[in-house]
């Protein structure tokens, strides 16, 4: 677990702001500018508005916005974690690798011309979407449907379910299934062993203005199908981990049902190792803040018994004083009544007066503690 931290105060992440780009700024904290942007908004700090740096870069005059004061119980630092790392996604064993590579090569897969013995999920989605409407040019899937995540347009929708049907037995002989969800957040997944990573096969939609008519406010747009299509997994996995496969001019989506089902187990399995490294991290966490809460409980405990023991040292300060002060006043007495003294109400109140006086004094309680007398607590004074 990484103790590598920076605390920043309001003050320094004002003047890192107005002399550094955020962009620039975030990379220092491991954060996005967006992110970094949010911590500026929550601690009340000011940012450079818009095309402050282009007018800084042409030498014109800025204006720095003031830093205002903290409210009272309002955050004025913010601590870093200097040595966090995103999660890989890409710490695959080098089993998974070789059997990747096994698969590449011994994997065919061969996108039929018609649909003769569709996948029973691709024959849903025909049904549904053979009924569909069009809206902004992709057909649109009813809201409780469970169906394949398909959007594209009525031209190109028995493409769309032909490259489906060559991929759906790709990734089966991969161990790799198709799961769907009336959830649009999650609408189609390959999943493997409990875990699942979203994707949607999608169709390019041009727009263009119409020709605005008189009197009308709102400028129309029609929506035209270009057929060019792609498979696109929306979660970013690393640098070496492909998310888009689409036409191009030198290949055809039909080319590349392999390479996508390959890619499709290859997400999965690193979204597991990313779950598994994200359990670990919180595991470690966990133990961290139990750590500094015993820390902390150990320390309040430590502090509580220092202000007891200080307590009780001002208190037996204060029971000397009355002690010392009965006393001299008891001898006062005894010179003052002469011979009175020594009989009568006077003596037994002098002998009563000079417990009370010993039983004060904290020094004679400790003397009676080491005769087996029990010590007289604080406000048990008679």
């Amino acid at each position: 677990m990484s103790e590598n931290y920076d605390i920043v105060t309001r003050e320094e992440l004002y003047e890192q702001a107005w002399a550094t780009p955020m962009v620039e700024l975030a990379k220092k904290y491991r954060l996005s500018d967006v992110g970094l942007a949010k911590l500026y908004k929550e601690l009340k700090i000011p940012r450079p508005p818009v095309g402050h740096w282009a007018k800084v870069q042409a030498g014109k005059r800025v204006r720095r916005k003031r830093l205002p004061k903290a409210k009272e119980g309002a955050p004025t630092a913010m601590r870093f974690n200097l040595d966090w790392q995103p999660p890989s996604r890409q710490n695959l064993a080098p089993e998974f690798g070789e059997w990747l590579e096994e698969s590449k090569r011994i994997l065919t897969a061969v996108v039929p011309k018609t649909l003769e013995f569709p996948h029973p999920l691709v024959a849903d989605a025909l049904k549904v979407f053979g009924r569909a409407k069009s809206n902004q040019g992709h057909l649109e899937r009813g809201y409780q449907s469970i169906v394949l995540d398909l959007r594209v347009s009525e031209s190109s929708l028995d493409r769309a379910l032909r490259i489906m049907d060559a991929l759906l037995g790709a990734c089966e002989s991969l161990g790799v299934t198709i799961e769907l969800s009336t959830d649009r957040a999650n609408g189609m997944s390959a999943t493997k062993d409990g875990v699942g990573v979203r994707f949607w096969l999608h169709e390019k939609i041009e727009r263009r203005k119409l020709p605005k008519k008189r009197n009308d406010f709102f400028t129309d747009h029609e929506y035209l199908p270009t057929g060019i299509m792609c498979v696109r997994i929306p979660i970013q996995f690393g640098k070496d981990t492909r998310r888009v496969w689409a036409d191009g001019t030198k290949q055809r989506l039909e080319d590349c049902v392999v390479a996508i089902a390959i890619g499709l187990a290859r997400a999965v399995e690193s979204e597991r190792v990313c779950l598994i490294e994200r359990a670990e991290r919180e595991r470690q966490w966990a133990l961290k803040r139990e750590e500094e809460r015993r820390i902390a409980e150990e320390r309040a405990r430590i502090r509580r018994e220092e202000e007891e023991r200080r307590a009780d040292l001002i208190d037996e300060c204060d029971r000397w004083h009355q002690a010392k002060r009965i006393r001299e006043y008891l001898e006062a007495v005894k010179d003052n009544s002469a011979g009175d003294c020594a009989v009568g109400p006077t003596k037994e109140w002098l002998e009563w007066s000079t417990r009370f006086a010993d039983e004060l004094d904290p020094l004679s309680d400790q003397q009676s503690r080491t005769e087996g007398t029990p010590r007289m607590g604080r406000g048990n004074h008679p």
